[in-house]
């Protein structure tokens, strides 16, 4: 009965999370490194919402994708070989970087 009962737990956590996600706008999107052979670019995605900033980095030539993002207003900041500004308005004040709304499309 309680193995039952954790399944439906789960499950029930797991569609409400689903349908939290879905309400909000939330999406998966594609990003990629467009850079040099052996560059790697830095992101930093962040979310309008609650200005949480998630981090990662592609080599070049690969693509990836991340979850719960809201597409046309979440925005990242993209730099080669460093990582990115921690204020996206220094962006490109001291190294190259760009800061972009993301977009369902392909982000790089």
């Amino acid at each position: 009965m309680r193995i039952g009962y954790l399944w439906f737990s789960v499950l029930l956590a797991t569609l409400t999370f689903t349908d939290l996600s879905q309400a909000q706008g939330l999406e998966t999107v594609t990003f990629g490194c467009d850079a040099v052979p052996g560059a790697k670019c830095h992101f930093d995605v962040r979310d309008k919402a609650d200005g949480r900033v998630r981090a990662f980095a592609l080599s070049s030539g690969e693509r990836g994708t991340l979850g719960g993002v809201a597409p046309g207003v979440d925005t990242y900041t993209v730099s080669i070989n460093r990582l990115p500004p921690d204020d996206p308005n220094n962006c490109g004040r001291t190294y190259w970087c760009k800061q972009a709304v993301v977009n369902r499309g392909y982000n790089n």
